[in-house]
């Protein structure tokens, strides 16, 4: 995932051009804004995959409502208002939508990260968590 993430973000031109024909004039603003959004949804890719293994460790956990707060939080509140913003109010147009979405998947990476770190402190209540 790290190799493939640093590809996109080095070279967003060379991935970009895989799909489209860098070298006609009809493509150019596409290719720039293209070439914007790959290399956001490169870092996006390494950021969800630490979400996807915090979640995937909270449910195993069971514990499923607590982090359905917290992805709702994050996305809605954080994600959706900040792409909003940055897509709108600083005119970044499609390349802000996604950094704001990045941004709220960011911030559920984290949390879910810590909220597993803090039930898992104590291994005889998370096993016995884990067993309910």
């Amino acid at each position: 995932m790290t190799f493939i993430c640093s590809i996109v973000v080095i070279f967003p031109y060379f991935v970009v051009r895989l799909s489209l024909d860098t070298t006609s004039p009809d493509n150019a603003n596409t290719v720039i804004i293209a070439a914007a959004i790959i290399q956001i949804v490169g870092l996006f890719q390494i950021v969800d995959g630490i979400q996807t293994v915090a979640m995937g460790a909270l449910r195993g956990l069971k514990d499923t409502t607590i982090p359905m707060i917290l992805a709702l939080i994050s996305f809605w509140g954080v994600g959706y208002t900040l792409s909003v913003w940055f897509a709108f109010n600083k005119h970044w147009g499609a390349p802000g939508l996604w950094a704001g979405m990045g941004i709220g998947l960011g911030v559920i990476a984290f949390l879910s990260t810590t909220r597993f770190y803090f039930l898992t402190k104590k291994p005889k209540k998370m096993l016995q968590r884990a067993l309910k």
